[in-house]
């Protein structure tokens, strides 16, 4: 996980905030489809400014989740998000506190409502990863 982390540090730590951004809303673009027929009321992520969805996969004691958004720096946000924590156990999200969006300055200039929207995606994704714990 911590070369997921790192991955996403290397990706936009060097980058001016524009640039920043565009490598954001790229992530989100080439993330892993999102299943159609899941794009549902029970998978909608509650207090976003965007319309978010959330659905994920479990295999082999690993956890998978997908997400999709039209919104292009929400999708891009929730995609960084997802990225570290699947293909993990379920049990990281508890044991492995989100700090990449507390180190990067571009993550900390995100707006109030979408600094919102991914807290809620992250206690969403922490409350399926429970199920399995």
């Amino acid at each position: 996980m911590q070369q997921k982390i790192d991955d996403i540090i290397t990706l936009l730590s060097q980058k001016t905030e524009k640039e920043a951004y565009q490598e954001i809303i790229k992530f989100g673009e080439n993330n892993k489809p999102f299943p159609k027929d899941q794009l549902v009321d029970e998978n909608l992520v509650h207090g976003c400014q965007s319309r978010l969805y959330l659905f994920h996969t479990l295999e082999n004691g690993k956890i998978e989740f997908f997400i999709h958004s039209d919104a292009l720096i929400s999708k891009g946000l929730a995609a960084l998000l997802t990225y570290i924590y699947s293909n993990e156990e379920p049990k990281s999200l508890f044991t492995q506190p989100l700090t990449v969006f507390q180190n990067l300055p571009i993550l900390k200039k995100i707006s109030l409502n979408r600094q919102i929207g991914i807290s809620n995606l992250f206690k969403k994704m922490q409350l399926i990863s429970s199920k399995y714990i």
